[in-house]
C-alpha cells in the first residue's frame, strides 16, 4: 500500500480540484480521482477540507472487471495533515496521514495466484503515461486496525485476524513513483509489507514484478 490504502497525495491534489471546480463537489472530486488512478469504482462518505488537514470517511473502493467480489479496500477514517505551503513546494511534503478501521480484500483470479486484483490495479497498463517529475515526502504513514481476506480462484475465502497497528515513516519519491503515481506508491508498499506478514507469498511475487516499476525500499516499519 504506498505505491496501495493518500491513500495517499492523491488527496491532496484532489483538495486542490475541490477548490478549483466547487467546494460543493469536493466528495464526488475526491471518489472520481481515486477510481481513475486504479481504474476501478470509488466511493467517499464525505469529505472535509482545511488549511491543515484533508479528511475522508467511509473510502470504499472496488475490484477490476470480473471479480467475484466488490471490494478490495476500505477504510473508515483517512486524515490526511499537511500545509498548503507545503503541498506546493518541490518536494511535496505530507506530515502524516492516517489510515483506521481498514479491509484489504485480495482476489485470485488464477490457481496459484499471481494473477489477481491488485497486481492488474497497480500494473504498469493501468497507470497514466505522463509523470510529474516534482519530488513527495510523507514523514509517517499509520495503519490501525487492518484486516485482509482473501478469495481464492475457486470462491473460497479466508479472513486473517486483524493487524492492530503498522507505521511507515519517510516515504518519498525516491521509493520508486513520481508525484502523480503517490497513492499507488503508498498501496504498493503496505500491500508489501502487509503480505510478508501473512505470508502470501504468491501475491508478494506480483507486486514484487509489476511491469515498469522501479524497486520499492521499504522505509524504517515500527
Amino acid at each position: 500500500m504506498k505505491k496501495v490504502l493518500a491513500l495517499i497525495a492523491f488527496c491532496l491534489v484532489l483538495a486542490v480540484a475541490a477548490a478549483t471546480i466547487g467546494w460543493s463537489l469536493k466528495t464526488q472530486i475526491a471518489a472520481h480521482f481515486i477510481g481513475k488512478q486504479l481504474h476501478v469504482p470509488a466511493e467517499v462518505g464525505s469529505f472535509d477540507l482545511s488549511s491543515t488537514r484533508a479528511s475522508l470517511r467511509e473510502l470504499w473502493i472496488g475490484n477490476p472487471p470480473g471479480s467475484r467480489t466488490k471490494t478490495s479496500f476500505t477504510a473508515r477514517d483517512v486524515t490526511i495533515d499537511s500545509t498548503w505551503g507545503q503541498l506546493r513546494g518541490d518536494p511535496l511534503v505530507i506530515d502524516e496521514i492516517d489510515l483506521d478501521t481498514i479491509f484489504v480484500g485480495v482476489e485470485f483470479y488464477n490457481r496459484d495466484g499471481k494473477d489477481n486484483n491488485w497486481s492488474r490495479m497497480l500494473s504498469k497498463e493501468a497507470q497514466e503515461s505522463k509523470s510529474s517529475q516534482r519530488g513527495y515526502l510523507i514523514k509517517t504513514l499509520v495503519l490501525n486496525n487492518l484486516t485482509v481476506q482473501v478469495t481464492q480462484a475457486d470462491g473460497s475465502t479466508k479472513r486473517y485476524p486483524t493487524i492492530a497497528h503498522m507505521e511507515f515513516h519517510n516515504i518519498s519519491s525516491e521509493t520508486g513513483l513520481p508525484l502523480d503515481q503517490i497513492e499507488k506508491a503508498i498501496f504498493q508498499l503496505v500491500l508489501k509489507e502487509l503480505f510478508q506478514k501473512l505470508d502470501l507469498n504468491q501475491v508478494l511475487d506480483t507486486i514484487n514484478a509489476i511491469k515498469g516499476g522501479a524497486p520499492i525500499r521499504l522505509p524504517k516499519l515500527f
